[in-house]
């Protein structure tokens, strides 16, 4: 059916035959984002069970229309709650089931509308023997959807996609599938182990668009008896250097986990803290210089003190300070803090760092009309590196009232997760469009040297472009697995290409 309104008017028929209800949205409704974009919502459905969601998956497949999931749609600076191109909206956060929780062996087992806040309450309640990775952004994103899109979490549990199994998955043609032990039948092996004998097929629903994802299980952070954090401020650029190697050579040898390390300029830490540009503005005045946050966790006091000594010990004489935080009270009570799984939303405040006060509860940068983009490049893990990024932002940005900031996340002994933001004020008509050139003029700056993104907005989807014979195999699954090419259109399968 090649008439959209047509497509569209048959996708709601059988979605009412089906007695599942849809709505249409009001011109705009849901055309705020933190970018100017041009795709529409045409129409949005909110199935309350996943065998619901599995259907409305299904109708798209049969009557062609495009459709675009979202789990809690907090995806601010990446994308919204927006499609690519034209397409209705699956809208998942009605699914926000905990299906299993095994504090025995650190699981649990939930729906795409899962929030961080909903599963760490859970998890206290249980007795928080276990804890989920903490994170700078929402406590009201959803977890499941962090995990599928590859961010980063603290703690040696980080990296929430390598934790990920069991998935069920809802396809175009009408299928449902399950990728772990349980699609062979129930057993233990299933909640414990996610990689059953033969072809191992989680990644091909990461940050991609041939399925949608109705559940999963993730791996949990074992919560120890003393955690705390090194927050380690660093002045000059040679102790920068200096201190980065010797924070590579702790993660390296087991000092740190790689997920322990976080890395930010002075921008990116007073944004997380300080709310809107009349706030930030003085307290930049002549700031300058890093900052490290180190998490140190141990099941017995003298090891965690060691670890504490050791990184103290290697630091002295490259930092100008060294504070240490501890997650207990001098009574010993345990506090709520990132340190134990309390994620604290410190990102949202950065998406305010170009918006004039005062900066009002709660936070939503679509309604507020904050102007924010993340770009998200891998990074040699030396100061080096970062430094070239600050500077290379520096000069991209110049006099002109954008705000952008660097940090980082260890991924490895090896490699970084760089987030590069900027933040503008879409009150200002002219910056948008300018906005998105100093975008497309970064990403091309940091892609000439190599520093390749890990995870991609919707400006950076159009200019992605692989190897003529990847972009094929990936154009040949998407149509086995979706025919119909209507998942998420423009998410991740690329157009045909002359050179393909």
């Amino acid at each position: 059916m090649s008439d959209p309104v047509a497509r569209l008017d048959a996708f709601l028929a059988a979605l009412a035959a089906a007695g599942i209800s849809a709505s249409r949205p009001a011109r705009d409704e849901c055309q705020a984002a933190t970018f100017p974009w041009p795709a529409r919502t045409l129409a949005i459905v909110r199935p309350a069970t996943s065998a619901e969601a599995a259907h409305v998956v299904t109708i798209a497949g049969q009557t062609g229309q495009p459709l675009h999931p979202l789990s809690r749609g907090r995806n601010w600076g990446l994308g919204s709650r927006l499609p690519v191109v034209d397409a209705a909206i699956l809208d998942l956060s009605r699914l926000d089931a905990i299906l299993d929780i095994d504090m025995a062996n650190g699981t649990a087992w939930i729906e795409p509308g899962v929030t961080f806040a909903q599963l760490q309450a859970r998890l206290k309640a249980e007795g928080l023997r276990y804890h989920l990775p903490s994170f700078g952004g929402p406590i009201d994103a959803s977890v499941l959807a962090n995990a599928l899109e590859r961010g980063d979490g603290a703690g040696p549990m980080g990296d929430r996609h390598a934790g990920l199994f069991d998935l069920d998955i809802a396809l175009s043609t009408g299928e449902r599938i399950r990728t772990g032990h349980r699609r062979l039948g129930p057993g233990i092996a299933a909640e414990l182990h996610g990689r059953p004998a033969g072809p191992l097929i989680e990644g091909l629903f990461s940050q991609s668009s041939l399925g949608v994802v109705l559940s999963g299980r993730v791996a949990l952070n074992p919560t120890l008896d003393h955690a705390g954090a090194l927050l380690v401020e660093i002045e000059t650029e040679a102790a920068f250097d200096l201190a980065l190697a010797v924070l590579r050579r702790l993660v390296e040898s087991g000092v740190l986990n790689a997920y322990d390390v976080a890395i930010w300029n002075r921008a990116k830490r007073l944004s997380s803290l300080l709310r809107g540009r009349d706030a930030l503005a003085p307290a930049l005045q002549g700031a300058a210089g890093w900052g490290l946050s180190l998490i140190v966790a141990g099941d017995h006091r003298e090891l965690f003190d060691a670890r504490v000594a050791v990184i103290r010990r290697s630091f002295a004489g490259l930092a100008s300070s060294i504070d240490t935080m501890e997650d207990r009270t001098d009574s010993g009570e345990r506090l709520e803090t990132f340190l134990t799984g309390f994620s604290h939303g410190g990102n949202l405040a950065s998406l305010y760092a170009a918006k004039p006060g005062p900066i009002e509860e709660p936070l939503d940068p679509d309604r507020d009309g904050c102007g924010f983009l993340w770009l998200c490049p891998v990074l040699p893990f030396s100061g080096a590196a970062l430094r070239e990024v600050e500077a290379l932002l520096a000069e991209a940005v110049g006099e002109r009232p954008f705000f952008a900031a660097l940090g980082a996340q260890a991924v490895s002994g090896r490699a970084l997760h760089g987030y590069v933001s900027l933040a503008w004020d879409r009150a200002d008509s002219m910056a948008d469009d300018a906005a998105l050139a100093l975008y497309r003029q970064v990403a091309a700056a940091l892609a000439a040297r190599g520093y390749r993104a890990f995870r991609l907005g919707h400006p950076g989807l159009r200019e992605a472009q692989a190897e003529a014979s990847y972009d094929a195999v990936l154009r040949r699954l998407a149509r086995a697995l979706d025919p119909a090419g209507v998942m998420a259109p423009g998410r991740s399968v690329p157009a045909e290409r002359d050179d393909a």
